[in-house]
């Protein structure tokens, strides 16, 4: 007789401050280890919080809490017990990083397949909708296009009658697809490239200064590897003159090898995932300051009467130099006349 299988262990989670279009990132990211839990989501006194940056609920909830984010911050692990996000940290089992675009089924794993050979109509696509981002993009739309028109699918700056309907099928028709984040900083990157990549295109890529330590560089148009945008986009220029360069490039894998990272295997992140739910406690800091900075936040956001009161009594207190501290004065040496 077979043997019965294993019942999933139970894990109650509230899932919080998400934006109102990320629902897909919690479910993603749960699923790595969904044959392995069942997850019940509560708010009743969870025993985990997972929970991004777009608000500071998770401060009402005390279980175990677990940071991503699909935006350009940073964890605060003085109120996060365990993170997942674009840094590269080091910080023992409390940190993985996980990119964005590794939470992309439709597009990841197209990114071990060849683009193959095909030289489409179009110059260059992209599809771009969020207005909140520093003005690379529009510079770059407008370079590359004393080239060729560039095609642009999404809500900002549309010039094909309106946003499309299917990003992929749109970004498969060019040669070249425009792939820039919305901010600049090491680390940060996003499914924007891999979009172009899954799509058959070259990606024109300005973003992350350190973008050649996830992808293979000969696979791309890395615009921080010029040292200006306008280089930048007559490389852009020679090289779509040049078909047998231009073949060359699209024949590169994505990644070193056509090779998985090692960091982004599926095991990784079951196993930093598997720890938490099986193992962890509480890795912040819950006693003294740790737990006055909670406190502080939770006052300043949810009852901003009382931190209205507080900085009223503390403003008035050092009005009359009650509990404050003057330093002793130093002479030349550092130490104390």
């Amino acid at each position: 007789m077979n043997a019965s299988p294993t019942p999933k262990k139970t894990i109650r989670i509230a899932l919080a401050d998400f934006a109102h279009n990320e629902a897909y990132l919690p479910q993603r990211l749960l699923e790595f280890v969904a044959d392995e839990f069942h997850f019940e989501v509560t708010e009743d006194n969870p025993d985990f919080v997972l929970h991004s940056c777009f608000g500071r609920r998770a401060l009402k909830f005390n279980g175990v809490r677990i940071f991503y984010t699909a935006e350009n911050q940073t964890p605060d692990f003085n109120l996060s017990d365990y993170a997942l996000g674009f840094d590269r940290l080091d910080f023992g089992d409390r940190y993985l990083r996980l990119p964005l675009y590794r939470l992309y089924p439709e597009t990841y794993p197209k990114l071990f397949t060849a683009r193959g050979d095909a030289r489409p109509p179009n110059f260059c696509a992209c599809v771009v909708s969020n207005t909140e981002r520093e003005p690379a993009f529009q510079e770059l739309l407008a370079l590359l296009g004393e080239h060729q028109p560039v095609r642009s699918g999404g809500k900002l700056l549309n010039n094909v009658g309106g946003p499309v309907a299917d990003k992929a099928a749109f970004l498969q028709t060019a040669r070249f697809g425009l792939a820039v984040e919305n901010t600049s900083r090491p680390g940060y990157i996003t499914e924007k490239i891999t979009d172009v990549f899954a799509a058959g295109a070259i990606p024109i890529y300005w973003g992350a200064p350190d973008v050649a330590k996830d992808f293979n560089p000969a696979a791309f148009v890395n615009c921080h590897d010029f040292p200006t945008l306008r280089a930048a986009a007559d490389a852009v220029r020679a090289l779509d003159r040049d078909p047998a360069r231009y073949a060359a490039m699209l024949a590169e894998p994505p990644f070193a090898n056509n090779a998985e990272p090692v960091a982004l295997h599926a095991e990784r992140v079951r196993e930093f995932l598997r720890g938490i739910f099986n193992n962890a406690g509480f890795r912040r800091n819950r006693i003294l300051r740790g737990r006055i900075y909670e406190r502080d936040l939770r006052t300043a956001f949810f009852k901003p009467h009382t931190q209205a009161t507080r900085i009223l009594r503390d403003t008035l207190r050092r009005l009359r130099g009650k509990k404050t501290f003057t330093p002793p004065s130093l002479n030349k040496t550092g130490l104390q006349d």
